[in-house]
């Protein structure tokens, strides 16, 4: 063996090889379908969409959990191949607050939230008051109603 292969050998394995460490940049999730502006009718199933992205994950890596007001109403669930995330659920006037977080592999995670106002869905009621039941009156009185 020649001495410059010696040399190589010897001192060429003991040098450190330093491995740049890269740093997993957490993915990013915007609620779409919805604003904290919108206006959504109390009761009925709405679809709530929102999209992701990630610089160091593919789509069917990223994971998303929706909740309404801090109960779960869609699990864990992969993205789309477009990068989206759907869930279908109904809102009251009371549980009125959307959260859609997206975690990837790593433990990374991002969130989006909207608080949209939620109309009643509800038909309007009113008592009368006055006159109470059981007056007389004729069809010539004037009768004068309270609710």
């Amino acid at each position: 063996m020649s001495l410059s292969i010696l040399w190589t050998v010897l001192f060429g394995c003991g040098q450190e090889q330093i491995i740049e460490k890269i740093e997993n940049l957490p993915p990013q999730i915007l609620i779409t379908s919805h604003t904290t502006e919108s206006m959504i009718v109390e009761g009925f199933d709405t679809e709530f969409r929102a999209s992701v992205s990630d610089d160091d994950n593919d789509f069917p890596d990223l994971l998303v959990r929706w909740t309404n007001s801090g109960t779960v109403v869609c699990d864990w669930t992969p993205v789309s191949a477009q990068g989206e995330s759907f869930c279908p659920f109904a809102l009251t006037p009371s549980t009125s607050q959307v959260i859609a977080e997206v975690k990837d592999p790593q433990g990374a995670a991002g969130i989006s939230e909207i608080n949209p106002t939620v109309r009643s869905n509800l038909p309007p009621t009113a008592s009368i008051l006055s006159p109470s039941d059981g007056n007389v009156y004729y069809g010539n009185d004037l009768v004068e109603f309270h609710m």
